[in-house]
C-alpha cells in the first residue's frame, strides 16, 4: 500500500488479498437471486486462519449466509473497485472488539455508538479529519462502516478506503477495499457499498439446510 501509516489499523487488507479472498461483488455475481431484487452471499472458509489479534490467537473464519438487495452497480464503477468480504466466528466480547479494531471501528459502551479506531495518537491526528463512521442497524444485525481518505503519496493516486463489520450472534461479516479515487469523486462505489450493508439480512444455518430425510422441510416451507 502506498501509505503504510494511513491504514496501519487494519489494512493489512493485502493480507486478505494475499490469501485469495474473493471480491464481495464477484461472489455475489456468481450467486443466483433468492427472490426478486435480492441476492445471496455465502462466504468462504479459509484454510489458513488470520492471526494478529490482541489475544495472540488465530481468528477462525466460517461460512455465513446473507441475503441483500441487488445494488445494480454500473459496469463503469464495478470494474474500478472491489470489496473483500469474510466471516469470522466470534464468541466473546473481547474478540468482537479485536475484530472491530482490525477493521477500523470501536464500540463505545457508554454512548452506545460506534467510533473510529486508531492505532495510536499519531494516526488519530493524521486520519481523524478524513475519516467517517457510518453506523449500520438492520434488525437482525448491526455494526459499522468506515471511510478514510489516503493522505500520503501522489495526490493523483490517492483513494478513499472502506471497511466494515456487521455482527449477528457469533457471526462477524467484515470486509475492506477502495470506493473512490480522490481525483475523480464523481465515480464512487460508496453509495452501493452502503446500500449493500444496509440491506444485509443474515440467514441462520437451519434456514439454509437443503430439504431431505434429515430435514424434510426447508425454511421456505415452514
Amino acid at each position: 500500500m502506498r501509505s503504510s501509516s494511513c491504514f496501519r489499523f487494519v489494512f493489512q487488507c493485502f493480507l486478505l488479498v494475499a490469501i485469495s479472498l474473493a471480491s464481495l461483488w464477484a461472489i455475489a455475481g456468481d450467486s443466483s437471486p433468492v427472490k426478486s431484487g435480492t441476492k445471496e452471499l455465502v462466504t468462504s472458509v479459509l484454510q489458513n486462519q488470520i492471526d494478529g489479534f490482541s489475544d495472540g490467537k488465530m481468528a477462525v473464519t466460517k461460512e455465513c449466509h446473507v441475503h441483500y438487495a441487488d445494488q445494480k452497480i454500473p459496469q463503469s464503477i464495478s470494474s474500478r473497485f472491489t470489496l473483500n468480504s469474510i466471516c469470522f466466528d466470534i464468541d466473546i466480547d473481547q474478540q468482537k472488539e479485536a475484530i472491530s479494531n482490525r477493521y477500523g471501528g470501536s464500540y463505545n459502551e457508554s454512548t452506545k455508538k460506534w467510533t473510529a479506531y486508531y492505532v495510536d495518537d499519531r494516526d488519530k491526528r493524521l486520519l481523524a479529519p478524513v475519516t467517517h463512521i457510518y453506523p449500520i442497524n438492520n434488525g437482525n444485525n448491526s455494526g459499522f462502516a468506515r471511510t478514510t481518505d489516503e493522505v500520503i503519496g501522489d495526490p493523483d493516486q490517492r483513494v478513499r478506503f472502506f471497511s466494515y463489520c456487521l455482527f449477528h450472534g457469533s457471526d462477524a461479516l467484515c470486509g475492506d477495499g477502495q470506493v473512490l479515487k480522490l481525483r475523480d469523486p464523481k465515480v464512487t462505489l460508496l453509495p452501493y457499498a452502503l446500500g449493500f450493508l444496509r440491506s444485509v439480512d443474515f440467514v441462520d444455518p437451519a434456514a439454509v439446510l437443503p430439504a431431505g430425510p434429515a430435514n424434510p422441510a426447508s425454511a421456505t416451507d415452514q
